[in-house]
């Protein structure tokens, strides 16, 4: 009879994983190829009917749209393939850690993940016991550096000046409405000082669900004002699903109807994706539609403390009844010699002006940057727009480690991940 217990802090002694486990989840990597979705699809099934606590903790638009499970069972086929170089997952592994920390995850939620994980590769191939085995291993291995990388970044968030663990009661500060999205102002309800941030990251709102399967609904949203305020800023679009089969945006519409003196739960600060301060390289911040939130919160403190830093800021929306603001980033482009911006609308209305009517390509980026092409790219929307901005620098030669990226879309994550 297959097993597929055990808790993870029972195998967390070793430090490298067996050779024999290494070549047989490496043999696994084909069978993953075709099975993988089948198995992370069925593993989501089994854990939500006999672990419903976890089920909160999970998107249910991204759990109705397959992309949970797509993404999984990327991460799967990703792990297999690199157990024998782990090194090449380093960078996907830390920016998984911070955004479980931004939820709250514990070593507990590995446990129940593990064991549903496990029990679904049986379901699905019937691989044996000693193939269990050595998934069981590799699997805890992998859980207990995802682990130890969460405690140093749980540390790290608590012991800073403001700083908390898991959630933090706030006020909505005030509202504010711009192009298709709304802003909440966020102010601590304890009145205590709040922790810096670094323009990029982002925080998990908490709020109680209307479901009555769930307990509360958590979202990621970035940061989109300036650090070292006495509130936060969240910009948030009503996202509204064109699939009948797919719900709309849960806590995006609830963000636009909640009032003023409402209380919410955040998270602290995190994220890995944030502007480096210390190059002398131009920075290229380059958006579309929403994708604007965290590079609001970079511009905005390019132009207040690096008057030196040359800045290019590329954004694309579909007209000016969708583009959020505009008028600011008109301002600080003013106002600022070292800020340029540029503005391609896609499906301009009669009156419309920007710089470019259309797609955002290749030749126009080109155009825009001229010699600049050098520099550090920092990329969030859509995952059609950041593929295709991704690919291009790719062309052109840009070292990977100046390209940096946020994603929207949990399936889309792993294909630019470890496409590059």
């Amino acid at each position: 009879m297959a097993s597929y217990g055990g808790k993870i802090s029972k195998h967390n002694s070793a430090s490298r994983l067996s050779e024999r486990t290494i070549n047989i989840v490496k043999d696994c990597a084909p069978a993953l190829k075709g099975h993988g979705l089948s198995i992370t699809s069925h593993m989501y099934d089994l854990m939500f009917q006999h672990h419903p606590e976890v089920f909160s903790l999970f998107n249910p638009v991204n759990n109705k749209a397959g992309e949970q499970p797509k993404s999984l069972a990327r991460a799967m086929l990703a792990y297999a393939e690199h157990i024998d170089d782990l090194a090449a997952l380093g960078p996907r592994i830390n920016q998984i850690a911070h955004k479980h920390v931004s939820l709250d995850i514990k070593a507990e939620h590995y446990d129940v993940v593990g064991a549903n994980l496990l029990k679904a590769i049986d379901d699905v191939l019937n691989p044996g016991q000693e193939c269990l085995d050595a998934w069981q291993e590799a699997y805890a291995f992998l859980a207990q550096i995802f682990v130890q990388s969460e405690a140093d970044i749980y540390r790290s968030v608590k012991n800073i000046p403001g700083g908390w663990e898991g959630f933090r009661p706030f006020v909505i500060d005030k509202k504010e409405k711009s192009g298709n999205t709304m802003s909440l102002y966020l102010k601590p309800k304890d009145g205590n000082a709040l922790p810096a941030f670094c323009p990029g990251q982002y925080v998990a709102i908490k709020v109680p669900s209307n479901d009555p399967k769930r307990s509360f609904e958590l979202r990621n949203f970035s940061l989109s004002g300036r650090s070292q305020q006495d509130h936060y800023r969240l910009t948030v679009k009503d996202r509204v699903s064109h699939d009948p089969g797919i719900p709309d945006g849960l806590v995006s519409q609830m963000a636009h109807t909640m009032e003023v003196g409402e209380v919410v739960e955040l998270s602290p600060p995190v994220g890995d994706f944030v502007l480096k301060t210390d190059t002398q390289e131009p920075t290229i911040l380059l958006s579309a539609g929403v994708g604007l939130t965290p590079m609001l919160s970079m511009v905005s403190d390019i132009a207040a403390h690096y008057p030196h830093m040359e800045t290019f800021y590329i954004h694309t929306t579909q007209n000016t009844q969708s583009h959020a603001f505009k008028e600011y980033i008109e301002d600080l482009a003013q106002n600022h010699e070292h800020i340029r911006q540029f503005v391609c609308y896609t499906e301009p209305r009669e009156g419309d002006t920007c710089d470019h009517k259309g797609q955002l390509t290749e030749d126009i980026l080109k155009s825009v940057l001229s010699s600049n092409k050098e520099g550090h790219f920092y990329i969030c929307g859509p995952s059609s727009f950041l593929e295709r901005m991704v690919h291009i620098l790719h062309t052109w030669g840009t070292p990977k480690d100046h390209i940096h990226y946020e994603f929207f879309s949990p399936e889309k994550e792993m294909s630019v991940s470890f496409s590059e």
